[in-house]
């Protein structure tokens, strides 16, 4: 059963080939559609007889984005599948919008919310996005679109907004995989993703395996608590902020070189605060040079400029003169001898 057909953009790889597209349905027990990309419209409105040039399934659909534009190419739908993603560009915008309602007819409208998904966890990390559908959410990378993870509500049993984010528990798809993994999705959402979470898993109990957890650490009740929930544990661990149990400080990476921090603190300890603060200068002046001596019209500085300039012009004075001689005032060289020679 065809649901939609036209002529589209389809990019395989870096080109974008001129297609004609059929959305279609395989079967309604199963309900899963494929794209079937033909090389133009075949004169039999089912395309029975024509051979295609490309068969895409959407049986792991995980999302859809809209572009306005595209490497260079205009009005586009990007659809995204666990294995692939696959970028359509229509030539009006009407065009678009009767692609994009058939495919939200069938898979439904979602939701997106923009953020980061941290370090050391069992997916990629980078800046992401998260599409809640009302079956399954997903996550994927922001700059190429690409599948990160892919969840069903009734593979998560717990979820809940935390301090600057949203954590939930999942396992994995393999049937034999009953280990729970903890995610952290960081974004200024967190409560609202919790209320569409409950709007699926508490509607009626239909999926009894979801809990949500409304604890939301940072507070003084959490933090009172000896053992916190799983989603705090979560969110301590992947910030960097658990402590460790009977653990020693972090130690510098040199020992011989004293941190920037030290280096200021010595600093403003050699700097008396009091005469800084009682604007006294740091050089005193001497009561003994004459205060016309100085040029400057600042008192300070003529004050600094003397003492300084005395000090840098000062001689050292001539060592005592030997035993028979004396200094004598009025001589030319300020030492006669009082010898048999002198």
């Amino acid at each position: 059963m065809d649901l939609i057909e036209g002529r589209v953009r389809y990019r395989k790889g870096k080109k974008w080939k001129l297609r004609w597209a059929v959305l279609r349905r395989v079967n309604p027990a199963t309900d899963v559609l494929n794209l079937v990309m033909y090389a133009d419209r075949h004169p039999d409105q089912s395309n029975a007889g024509a051979r295609h040039k490309a068969l895409l399934s959407l049986k792991g659909f995980s999302g859809l984005h809209v572009l306005n534009k595209m490497d260079k190419h205009f009005n586009v739908i990007i659809i995204i599948t666990t294995d692939d993603v696959i970028p359509l560009s229509f030539e009006t915008i009407d065009q678009r919008a009767e692609w994009l309602v058939q495919l939200q007819g069938h898979f439904g409208k979602e939701k997106s919310f923009q953020g980061i998904v941290p370090h050391k966890q069992k997916i990629k990390s980078g800046e992401a996005v998260l599409r809640f559908y009302n079956t399954f959410f997903s996550l994927t990378k922001k700059d190429n679109y690409r599948l990160i993870g892919n969840w069903k509500f009734k593979a998560l049993p717990k979820y809940g907004a935390v301090e600057g984010g949203f954590a939930f528990q999942a396992r994995p798809e393999s049937p034999t995989g009953d280990k729970l993994f903890t995610y952290y999705f960081a974004t200024r959402s967190g409560k609202e993703i919790q209320v569409l979470f409950d709007s699926v898993c508490r509607a009626g109990e239909a999926v009894p395996e979801c809990q949500s957890d409304t604890s939301q650490p940072g507070t003084s009740d959490e933090d009172s608590k000896p053992q916190p929930s799983f989603l705090r544990r979560a969110w301590l661990r992947m910030s960097g902020k658990r402590s460790r149990k009977g653990g020693k400080a972090p130690r510098p990476r040199s020992r011989s070189m004293p941190s920037a921090g030290k280096k200021k603190a010595e600093n403003k300890e050699e700097r008396s605060p009091m005469a800084i603060e009682q604007g006294v200068p740091l050089v005193r002046r001497n009561e003994s040079v004459p205060a016309n001596i100085g040029g400057s019209p600042d008192r300070t500085d003529s004050f600094n400029e003397v003492f300084l300039s005395e000090e840098k012009s000062a001689v050292p004075s001539p060592k005592s003169p030997p035993p028979g001689y004396e200094n004598i005032a009025g001589s030319p060289r300020g030492i006669r001898g009082n010898g048999p020679g002198g």
